[in-house]
């Protein structure tokens, strides 16, 4: 029994949930969150979460149980979103 859990277990030592974690996308289906740095968000009550990955300039904000892309986003954008005083009115 122990050998089993051993070789159940060892796969998974090195990954976390969010490196692991699919969600679907509106627009674009599923989507593997392992490239982007998400961000909870507890101070907004329709924004969830966001995540963003640089290299594609893409972000994802949760907005209750849907997240949607954001395409073309730059990081300064991304990093004024998340520290703006209402999440809401960042244009």
């Amino acid at each position: 029994m122990y050998r089993f859990a051993v070789l159940v277990t060892a796969p998974l030592a090195g990954t976390t949930w969010a490196a692991a974690e699919t969600i679907d996308v509106k627009y674009y289906g599923k989507m593997d969150l392992a490239p982007f740095a998400c961000t909870d968000v507890s101070r907004s009550s329709f924004i969830n979460r966001a995540c963003y990955d640089k290299s594609k300039q893409l972000m994802l904000v949760q907005l209750r149980s849907v997240y949607y892309p954001y395409c073309e986003m730059p990081a300064a954008v991304f990093e004024a979103f998340l520290a703006a005083p209402s999440m809401a009115a960042i244009q």
